[in-house]
């Protein structure tokens, strides 16, 4: 003659079994009187995935669970965010069945300052990052050393986005070498309103602010009825300067 009400209770023994009574057994109650039942129910997996990390950790814990493993995952997905959880949704489980539950930790970019280009390439492109180089004149750092990075070391940044590294370059040792290309033997230059053809360079150097001396034996020549005459060697020293890409902008 007893009302009856039935509440579920997360358990580790079989399902369907009633665990307790209220009142218990024995007790005087009236008829019509209320009788819970406390039935056994599994620990089931819920589910979790793309929840946070909070949420995830409330919904295991109301089901029992108490051997949980947070593990981190680099991803683009919101940080903190449940990538995936093993065993999988829906498994019904003891309370201390291990659970591993992955989650998003954002991508940051790498500290690469100091480091040469190639490793600092080879760092970012590890992350996923598109890296494009901006060149720096400097004599103060190391040829190819990564001076800096736009955006900086440690600031959040999606795999796949664009990585900007700024790399020392000599401009000394780059204006010596575009300046032995265009001084070797056999170019020819107009020095001073007079054309020469060099016979062979000695050597070059850099004096600063986009100017090289080039030490050079040039024979003056000149062309009448479409003969080319030239005059004996000799040697000189040109002063050149050069446009920023490197085009001869002037020689004295």
């Amino acid at each position: 003659g007893f009302n009856i009400r039935v509440e579920q209770v997360k358990s580790d023994d079989e399902e369907g079994v009633v665990l307790l009574t209220d009142p218990q057994a024995g007790a005087r109650l009236n008829e019509g009187g209320e009788v819970v039942l406390h039935v056994s129910v599994s620990r089931t997996m819920p589910s979790i995935v793309g929840s946070t990390k909070d949420d995830a950790d409330a919904k295991l814990k109301a089901e029992g669970f108490v051997n949980i493993t947070y593990k981190t995952e680099k991803s683009n997905e919101p940080e903190a965010s449940v990538l995936s959880v093993s065993p999988e949704v829906g498994s019904k489980l003891k309370a201390s069945y291990p659970i591993t539950v992955v989650v998003a930790e954002p991508y940051r970019v790498p500290d690469v300052v100091g480091k040469g280009k190639d490793e600092a390439t080879a760092l970012l492109e590890g992350e996923g990052y598109v890296v494009a180089v901006k060149r720096v004149y400097t004599e103060r750092e190391s040829e190819g050393t990564v001076l800096s990075t736009d955006p900086q070391a440690d600031v959040k940044l999606n795999s796949g986005e664009t990585v900007t590294i700024s790399v020392a370059v000599s401009r000394e040792r780059e204006l010596v070498n575009v300046a032995q290309g265009a001084f070797a033997s056999g170019t020819r230059h107009t020095v001073s309103g007079v054309n020469y053809e060099v016979s062979a360079l000695s050597s070059v150097s850099y004096q600063g602010n986009d100017v090289t001396a080039v030490h050079v034996t040039a024979r003056p020549y000149t062309v009448f009825l479409g003969v080319t005459m030239f005059l004996d060697p000799t040697d000189y020293t040109w002063t050149v300067s050069w446009t920023s890409d490197n085009q001869i902008a002037s020689i004295s």
